[in-house]
């Protein structure tokens, strides 16, 4: 029976790889890419017999955790590199590198399978530990088993069984623990999520073993609980559904805010539930379909506000792994070619180009570089998510709907405390809950300074004020308009408050801060901070327009100097500061973020517990900025103020304090 199944499947894979698409051809050649690295992170491992490792070789278990590592660089990042030769070698059966490929897959399955806490045996992992039945370990073995599922008939039989047991294992395991619940400030979408990943498989893969039955239900109860709301309790699913994960406008905070990449990276797990099962047994996929859909649609509108045109994500509330890892990949991946949404297969075309736009500017094939702290594990789970995302397309025939572009946006989400806009001249948000910022980016441009400008930093133009930190923010006013909105809000910091009253249309973004009370003699913070990135992704230099002329600004330059109160980076992106100000300009050292280098702009100013403002024009030239900033108006009488100019179109623009 076996041989048949390898038969049958070796039979469907020749017909099918015959075909593909631009963006599966994009991610085979990012993966080819990414194998010149690989291959210099292997070792081979002595103290099991034919057996090796990609990484660290560590079983992810912290007391075995050596400096600078984390569970990730362990038995996950190894087994995600071996899914991503996995597809290689489906992508193209008769490569010449294919014998070494497999070679290195058997090796890391026979050091995975047998390292683990029910192998049977007493080998450890290279820190002395075994590893497994832990919070993310079946994820790990689920990697493992789908490579070992999609290799099958190429591999030993006592190591598919190996495999298999191990896989039975993480399964038994995770189906005695009901899915987690909790929305506010940190979800358990994630984790429910990619708990499913080892029970869809196993009861896919394994449906003869006696426990299949168990699995499947603790695999549809995982899924279901995902993207669970609170009035799931009453819908198609009510019976499965014993949490709520999301808020009831499907938005969702980890980390304490609202947090597009755990977001997507959620969904992006359940479909990989959905394709362990599809490429393992239609059967059982067909039953969990309803389950790995469930709120998708719903959770996918939401993720679409906080796209970017070049397929980035905007983080209104900052972003706290790397800047443009693209980890949402293979997410996008299955909106596009399980849902055949057309916005999102626009969007696969754009995410794969800026990922291989990454990579190509590295000569080892690595795709995040020198900007983390620990390299290795983070590649390795790029590469398994763009490994995935080709397989979504695999199963679905390499078949996309015709493309269709972003369109024009704005949203108000209130339970995450946020506004979002996108326009044809960018995206712009403000956060006014745990974290108080907003955020402004261009539309991006054709040449590197203009793609990345503007970093979403934590404090980003409003988080630190005159008067210290602000610690919490009290929305008075908020209008929606269809590419932007209008806001009023008062923003306690450590030593005073602030009322900022905020206009934002079509990229057209003007800000006026109002002191309101507090004691100091000089200010805390300069005002109105703004992260610019500066590094090897733009180009490794910012060009600052300015009225003596365009100053290059090198990445990590270390420089700290003043500039006139109207600026333009990159002749894309206009500021003007006022009333009397400068714009001051501080680059680091050194990389000084997760996958940035970010310099930082803001306003000194001679009057700082003064009304003050801000006008930032997305993707506008220096010369529309020195127009618009002769247009300006600020006055100020009794402790009104208003603020007008002329925008680029004509229209005169006018924002008060009242």
């Amino acid at each position: 029976m076996k041989n048949l199944i390898s038969f049958i499947f070796c039979v469907f894979m020749s017909i099918t790889i015959q075909a593909s698409n631009i963006d599966c051809d994009n991610y085979i050649k990012a993966l080819k890419h990414f194998e010149e690295y690989s291959n210099t992170q292997w070792t081979d491992y002595p103290n099991i017999p034919n057996s090796g490792y990609w990484g660290s070789g560590m079983s992810g278990e912290k007391s075995g955790l050596k400096n600078g590592f984390t569970p990730n660089d362990a038995i996950r990042s190894m087994n995600g590199v071996a899914l991503a030769d996995a597809v290689l070698i489906m992508a193209d059966p008769d490569d010449s590198l294919n014998a070494k490929r497999l070679d290195k897959i058997i090796k890391v399955l026979r050091y995975s399978s047998l390292t683990h806490k029910k192998s049977g045996t007493n080998y450890k992992c290279n820190d002395g530990f075994q590893w497994g039945l832990g919070w993310q370990s079946n994820m790990w073995a689920a990697s493992m088993g789908l490579t070992c599922a999609l290799m099958e008939n190429r591999l030993p039989e006592n190591l598919v069984l190996q495999c298999k047991k191990i896989v039975a294992a993480e399964a038994d395991y995770r189906e005695k623990i009901a899915p987690g619940s909790n929305y506010i400030s940190n979800t358990i979408a994630e984790e429910n999520a990619w708990d499913s990943n080892i029970l869809s498989l196993a009861a896919a893969w394994l449906n003869d073993y006696s426990h299949a039955d168990k699995w499947l239900k603790a695999a549809k109860k995982y899924l279901a609980n995902t993207y669970s709301v609170p009035d799931d309790k009453n819908g198609p699913l009510s019976k499965w559904i014993s949490t709520a994960n999301l808020y009831p406008s499907y938005m969702l905070e980890n980390h304490g805010f609202y947090h597009p990449g755990y977001q997507n990276v959620s969904g992006a797990s359940l479909g990989d539930s959905y394709l362990m099962a599809k490429l393992t047994n239609e059967k059982v996929a067909e039953e969990l379909t309803p389950f790995a859909e469930h709120n998708v649609l719903n959770v996918w509108k939401k993720i679409k506000n906080v796209l970017k045109t070049n397929g980035e994500i905007l983080y209104p509330c900052g972003e706290d792994w790397s800047l443009h890892n693209y980890g949402h990949v293979s997410y996008i991946s299955y909106i596009a070619t399980h849902f055949k949404v057309p916005e999102a297969v626009e969007m696969q075309h754009k995410v794969i180009k800026r990922l291989l736009e990454r990579q190509g500017l590295f000569d080892t094939g690595e795709f995040m570089g020198k900007s983390n702290e620990n390299t290795f594990y983070v590649e390795a789970v790029t590469a398994r998510r763009i490994a995935l995302a080709w397989l979504h397309n695999y199963v679905n025939d390499f078949r996309l709907v015709k493309p269709k572009k972003l369109s024009h946006s704005s949203a108000f989400e209130n339970d995450v405390k946020i506004l979002t806009s996108r326009s044809e001249n960018g995206n712009v948000s403000i956060s006014y809950g745990l974290r108080i910022l907003l955020a402004a980016e261009s539309e991006p441009g054709n040449t590197p300074q203009t793609q990345y400008i503007s970093c979403t930093d934590k404090y980003n133009i409003l988080g630190h004020t005159p008067y210290g930190k602000a610690l919490k923010a009290r929305l008075i006013y908020n209008k929606l308009f269809d590419k932007g909105f209008e806001v009023k809000m008062e923003v306690t910091a450590q030593k005073g408050k602030i009322e900022y009253s905020i206009y934002n249309n079509n990229g057209v973004v003007a800000v006026i801060q109002t002191p309101l009370s507090g004691e100091l003699d000089k200010p805390l913070f300069d005002s109105f901070p703004m992260g610019v990135e500066n590094y090897i992704m733009n180009g490794g230099k910012r060009d600052v327009y300015t009225g003596n002329g365009v100053k290059c600004i090198k990445e990590e330059s270390g420089i700290d100097t003043l500039f006139d109160h109207v600026i333009n980076l990159s002749n894309n992106y206009g500021m003007i500061y006022g009333p009397d100000a400068q714009a001051r300009y501080v680059a680091p050292s050194e990389y000084n973020r997760r996958g940035a280098s970010v310099d930082m702009i803001s306003a000194q100013l001679k009057s700082p517990f003064e009304p003050s403002y801000l006008i930032i024009l997305c993707n506008r030239d220096w010369m529309k900025t020195k127009k618009i900033a002769k247009s300006v108006s600020f006055v100020k009488e009794n402790g009104h103020c208003s603020l007008s100019f002329t925008s680029d179109d004509g229209e005169r623009i006018s924002l008060d304090n009242d």
